[in-house]
Formats: C-alpha cells, structure tokens, sequence
C-alpha cells in the first residue's frame, strides 16, 4: 500500500496511534479489547489536531 499525507505530518499522527513494529516483515501485535478501545479513542481524540477524518461505518 501506498499512502501519500498532504500535508505533512500526517505520519506523526499514525506514529502516535499505531504500534511500531521492528521490520515490515513482522506481524502487527494482537490488541486486546481494552487496548483497541484505547486506540480507537486516541485516534479520535488526536483527529482534529491532524486533520482526520472517519467515515461512520469505523465509528461504531
């Protein structure tokens, strides 16, 4: 996948709300309930300062 944030900055924000892995190889870390709930409201939370926006079908 390819992603492109105009402006920058936007890789702040995945960085923020993501879990860093130690190589593209490696499994993403299984997350869970508490902690996914956790992330889902720091995204929102962080949302506005990066200018992100959800559709309503991720918000439920």
């Amino acid at each position: 996948m390819l992603c492109l944030c105009s402006p920058a900055g936007q890789g702040d924000y995945f960085s923020a709300v993501g879990t860093t892995v130690s190589s593209r190889d490696v499994l993403p870390p299984i997350l869970s309930e508490e902690e996914a709930k956790a992330k889902w409201q720091l995204a929102l939370d962080l949302a506005a300062r990066f200018r992100t926006e959800f559709s309503d079908a991720q918000e439920s």
